[in-house]
């Protein structure tokens, strides 16, 4: 079994602002949001409108979901 390389800690506005610049959300973009909200009691009002921004741009198609398949 090979070990998984470990994730870079980033903050949350980090990891938002690259999923926004880049357009796209990646599975290890889904890793690091999952680990930054879920490593936390609660989010900060600014922490949480940004989550909402990021629903809203994913509901909306400006971000691109990409997944493992879409790797060639």
């Amino acid at each position: 079994m090979t070990p998984k390389p470990s994730l870079p800690q980033l903050s949350l506005t980090q990891i938002v602002e690259r999923i926004f610049a880049f357009r796209q959300i990646t599975p290890i973009d889904r890793q690091l949001l999952h680990r930054a909200v879920l490593d936390r009691k609660s989010l900060t009002p600014a922490e949480y409108q940004l989550i909402q921004q990021l629903q809203d741009a994913l509901h909306r198609g400006k971000i691109w979901i990409a997944d493992e398949s879409s790797r060639s």
